[in-house]
């Protein structure tokens, strides 16, 4: 036979069984949270190479090797902002012999996803300058070895962390657009591709 419990009994195990479902729905969510919590400041490193083309119109296209390294900080959100300077450089990018070598500084905003997990994903779009050297830029009247022009980048890439202080960029992928000058549109629209590794203070 079943016993029945007092009423003022039944309130307080219910009273306690809520409390008990309540806190450790908390704890979930809290943990949750933390996990999905954005690291405040990042800062990055890594290799990354340019494939771009010369003369303008036809793709005698060549790849420039360098590395770049960036400043990312967590405003709200997904939302941060990123300060970035890269720079890169080729030899011999045709038959005469001519290298050429570019660095960009780019600033903008950036929406990460992070859901807790080890990978997280980024978009971003940055615009800035870009600095060309050792290289030949001529315009309609007159050429020199040097220029700078407007630069634009979009893309992304995705992070593997491997503690709560270090990830590795494992891939990252943007068009950049720059505006040098070479006598033909003045214009360069490049694939960059790159890998490093991140530094997180929390």
């Amino acid at each position: 036979m079943y016993r029945h419990l007092p009423s003022s009994l039944l309130i307080q195990y219910l009273t306690l069984a809520m409390l008990l479902l309540f806190s450790g729905g908390s704890t979930t969510m809290a943990s949750a949270q933390t996990q999905r919590q954005a690291v405040p400041l990042e800062f990055a490193v890594g290799y990354n190479a340019i494939r771009a083309n010369a003369p303008v119109g036809g793709c005698s296209c060549f790849y420039m090797h360098g590395a770049r390294a960036e400043v990312n900080l967590h405003l709200h959100g997904w939302l941060s902002a990123v300060a970035e300077v890269g720079g890169a450089h080729a030899n011999s990018i045709n038959s005469s012999g001519d290298g050429v070598g570019r660095i960009t500084y780019l600033f903008g905003p950036r929406i990460t996803h992070r859901s807790g997990h080890r990978l997280s994903g980024f978009a971003q779009a940055l615009f800035g300058g870009a600095h060309g050297f050792d290289g030949y830029f001529p315009t309609t009247t007159t050429s020199s070895s040097s220029a700078n022009s407007f630069a634009f980048s979009t893309g992304g890439g995705v992070d593997l962390s491997l503690s709560h202080h270090v990830a590795v960029r494992m891939v990252q992928a943007d068009y950049l657009y720059t505006r040098l000058p070479n006598a033909a549109g003045d214009r360069q629209n490049n694939l960059r591709l790159g890998a490093g590794i991140v530094f997180r203070i929390r």
